[in-house]
């Protein structure tokens, strides 16, 4: 009924005691109730005690002295945090070093022994004593919590590859004695297979790079097995994602988060200690008591097993898995807040996409570098170089809807950082970007939205007048538009498009301009002349770029002849030209931007609709011919 009244409320509390004094604590007697009701005393003491009533619960402990039945290490902590909320230090460090003294396993005593060193005696150096061993402690018990579901995959692997006896005596590294035997033994054997397996994944890895098929199939099967036993660890997974992986105490988190509350509060301690005695430790000198390995494998060698495994079954053809692998890879928290480490799992992810030619994943990935680098120029040049590489320009993901809200949704984000009142400094057109303005015209363009993007084209022309982009960008806007049914006035828009290629003509001609840049210049007033039907203009202007190749080729070749001589390396950069050359070291191979197969092929496509037949098969012969 006492207890019953206890858990009532704190106005039935008086009732609940008047209840509990049928045991007489006081009474000190050779008859005295604890010998046959010790039980008892510790049921209600430790019941007062939970609603902080702990003058009563004192009471009712003190007597459990007097048996050996009911005195056991959890009583004397008990005892211990009651004299502690009474003010009674001194005895609470009584019963405390009990507790140490018979259990040099027990976390929680030696954190509230540095506790009372620390703030009630002063003792900072016997505090920093019990604060190690507490540290210390709460590492070898995460060890032991590593893996406990029972899957017999590792053992059969390791038996399928014959492994050889371990030498006595060698270690394991990641276990620890749990005083548990058969407990202890799996854990130990299951971390011996997986650093076997292990070990054997790097025996294998050389014959990967020869393409040895066997060799793929074994690794493969052995890193599977390696994954899932990480990836089955919830530890690493937990429910929240802000959660930082904090050691292998994850599982006492879910019983009460009590192991991960006094492992924190060691190492506030801890770092308030050397603080205080002047050490000049920082609080990153106590991070090694958070583990930096599994079974005894460093987390960056989990993460290459995870990277190489996406990228050896894309190419088995199943990049499916390979992306279920790296969403395992991304979403644990050991690496989800590592910015380097997010980024190299997705630029990995990435390159499955692009071997599987997979848009969506490929246009999925550039959204997420843009939404953690954002504002950031490289990041919107990803996302058009990908979304170019794969998919079909029919019904690409380019200029899908969910790509342009999101990419509308980062142009408000960009404008809502600008200054918007008069009063407000102004910012230097240097200091804006016009790359994601571009890119969401281009968004619009390829979607035939060419009014829409003249609106943002614009807005980039405004803050750079000289980009040859942008006035491109601009004139051809005019000139598809004059083509569409709903357009008012053909010629006007004709001539305001030519007016922008005009601009684009003279930006290109600049002196110093590389011939590259100049062909690609005829080539596309070229492919506007021909859209428009003025086939002799577009003739010309295509004569022009086949022109400019020759040139372009024998400046290539020249300089690939100076490198040859000066024994420097050849610097790689867009193109189609295929002359290899090696030095000592290696082979380099020097790439030329040329447009002029895309011309051929264009003059060609003129001359046989002409019904020039024998012209068509000069350039074809000429130029289109390998």
């Amino acid at each position: 009924m006492g207890l019953f009244r206890l858990k009532m409320g704190e106005k039935h509390h008086e009732e609940a005691l008047h209840h509990f004094e049928w045991l007489n604590p006081d009474d000190t007697s050779e008859n005295a109730r604890i010998f046959d009701y010790g039980d008892l005393f510790r049921e209600v003491a430790d019941a007062l005690q939970k609603v902080g009533l702990f003058q009563e619960a004192f009471r009712f402990y003190s007597p459990i002295q007097q048996t050996t039945e009911h005195a056991d290490l959890g009583y004397f902590m008990a005892m211990a945090n009651c004299c502690v909320a009474l003010g009674k230090a001194e005895d609470a460090e009584a019963y405390y070093l009990t507790v140490a003294e018979n259990d040099p396993r027990h976390m929680e005593c030696r954190v509230r022994l540095a506790t009372l060193y620390e703030g009630d005696f002063g003792m900072n150096d016997e505090a920093l004593k019990y604060i190690n061993e507490a540290l210390l402690i709460g590492r070898q018990e995460g060890r032991t919590r590593r893996r406990k579901r029972d899957d017999n995959r590792l053992e059969q692997l390791a038996i399928e590859f014959q492994r050889g006896p371990r030498p006595v005596g060698s270690p394991l590294a990641g276990t620890e004695p749990t005083g548990n035997g058969d407990r202890s033994k799996n854990a130990q054997n299951r971390t011996d297979d997986i650093r076997f397996l292990f070990d054997k994944l790097k025996e294998l890895h050389p014959f990967i790079k020869k393409g040895d098929s066997d060799v793929v199939e074994d690794w493969l099967d052995i890193a599977d097995a390696l994954l899932r036993d990480f990836r089955t660890n919830r530890i690493f997974y937990p429910m929240a994602r802000t959660m930082e992986f904090q050691g292998y105490t994850g599982d006492s988190q879910r019983k009460g988060k009590k192991g991960r509350t006094l492992l924190d509060e060691a190492q506030e301690i801890a770092v308030r200690l050397q603080k205080a005695m002047g050490d000049g430790t920082t609080e990153e000198d106590w991070s090694d008591t958070i583990p930096t390995d599994y079974h005894g494998i460093p987390f960056d060698e989990w993460l290459d097993i995870f990277l190489e495994y996406s990228l050896l079954t894309t190419k088995q053809g199943d990049p499916e898995e390979a992306y279920d692998a790296l969403d395992g890879a991304a979403t644990a928290s050991i690496w989800f807040h590592s910015k380097p480490k997010s980024r190299l799992i997705h630029t990995c992810w990435f390159t499955c996409a692009l071997h599987a030619q997979d848009e969506e994943a490929l246009a999925g990935e550039a959204r997420w570098f843009m939404k953690e680098y954002q504002f950031v120029t490289d990041t919107y040049r990803l996302f058009a170089m990908l979304s170019n590489l794969a998919g079909d320009p029919h019904k690409s993901l380019f200029h899908s809807s969910p790509n342009m809200k999101f990419m509308l949704r980062q142009i408000k984000a960009m404008d809502f950082t600008l200054p918007g009142m008069p009063q407000s400094p102004s910012l230097d057109t240097e200091e804006l970007d016009v790359a994601l303005l571009v890119l969401y015209g281009h968004i619009l363009y390829s979607g035939n939205s060419f009014y829409p993007a003249l609106n943002y084209f614009f807005r980039a022309y405004a803050l750079d007048d000289q980009n040859p982009a942008v006035l491109l960008s601009i004139g051809l806007c005019f000139i598809h538009h004059s083509m569409k049914r709903q357009a008012e006035n053909r010629h006007y828009l004709i001539m305001q498009g030519l007016s922008f290629m005009d601009e684009y003509r003279r930006v290109r001609e600049k002196a110093g301009t590389p011939l590259q840049e100049k062909q690609e210049m005829e080539f596309n007033f070229a492919r506007v002349w021909h859209s428009l039907g003025l086939l002799h203009l577009a003739v010309n202007g295509y004569q022009k770029v086949l022109d400019l190749s020759k040139r372009i080729q024998e400046e290539n070749q020249q300089l690939v002849e100076n490198h040859a001589e000066d024994g420097g390396d050849i610097d790689t950069v867009m193109g189609e030209a295929d002359t290899p050359l090696r030095n000592s070291t290696q082979e380099s191979r020097r790439f030329v931007e040329d447009f002029s197969p895309e011309a051929a092929y264009a003059l060609q496509c003129i001359h046989v609709l002409s019904g020039d037949s024998k012209t068509a098969k000069g350039v074809t012969d000429q130029w289109l011919v390998v």
